[in-house]
């Protein structure tokens, strides 16, 4: 059996438009919901791992791109409240083109990191509540667990990802992934600049059955690879990037045999 998923950091629904400078933060406005699901529809897909979704009590982007693909599922994790509109909540998302039969959210343990003021970012931003989103989906009776994460910008706090103040964080996500049904798929925003995140994972990696994307193609305009997907019993057997994307992340899709 193949598996096609999305990998998407949609930034809020913001997008640019051609013209502008893709490595701005101040290029990337508005709300388009919309421009998200119609680049999603135009592509086959079976699942997608959407962050930073923006949610409150009244909307759910999410929600509302799923309604414009038609006939998929979708669950959504709050991590905090979003530095780019405090009227919502930043969010994480699974969607899928089969049942989703459990949804758990997982979260991690981590240091507190001391707070940063950047204006390009709206004011202060602080730590968000990393943790993980697993959502079982029903492929005609068998059953696989897709995860997803946002993990917290390390460069943003002088934090070493593989150092002493991210092990914590790097335990926990063992351990939260050892609980995971097998076959998973872990696709996330790990804000890791690197070809791999195996090293990252730990133990994980080192089980029979482990797979890590080596990804190196950037997964943003910047030049930088900090998307990544990993899996346990399914093998990913192609990806690309989609570079034409008018987002502040690039999707990434990738076909899993499992």
């Amino acid at each position: 059996m193949e598996l096609v998923g999305i990998q998407w950091n949609i930034q809020a629904a913001r997008t640019r438009s051609p013209d502008d400078d893709p490595v701005a933060l101040e290029s990337y406005t508005g709300d388009h919901p919309d421009y998200i699901s119609a680049c999603l529809a135009s592509t086959a897909f079976d699942f997608v791992t959407l962050q930073e979704v923006h949610a409150n009590s009244e909307r759910n982007q999410a929600d509302e791109i799923a309604r414009q693909l038609g006939d998929v599922h979708a669950v959504t994790d709050s991590y905090g409240t979003s530095f780019m509109n405090p009227e919502f909540d930043i969010c994480q998302s699974v969607i899928s083109q089969y049942p989703i039969i459990e949804h758990r959210y997982l979260p991690l343990q981590f240091a507190p990191y001391t707070p940063v003021n950047l204006q390009d970012l709206d004011g202060e931003y602080l730590a968000k509540d990393t943790g993980l989103t697993a959502a079982t989906i029903d492929i005609n009776g068998s059953l696989v667990a897709i995860a997803t994460l946002h993990m917290q910008p390390f460069g943003l706090f002088a934090i070493d990802p593989y150092g002493d103040a991210a092990k914590e964080l790097r335990n926990s996500l063992e351990a939260q992934l050892r609980t995971l049904p097998s076959p998973w798929i872990l696709q996330g925003d790990f804000n890791i600049n690197s070809p791999s995140i195996d090293r990252f994972l730990g133990g994980i990696a080192d089980l029979d059955g482990y797979a890590g994307l080596l990804q190196t193609a950037p997964t943003i305009p910047a030049g930088k690879t900090i998307d990544h997907i990993a899996s346990l019993h399914a093998t990913p057997i192609h990806t690309s990037v989609d570079t034409a994307a008018l987002t502040d992340h690039y999707p990434v899709k990738t076909v899993f045999k499992i």
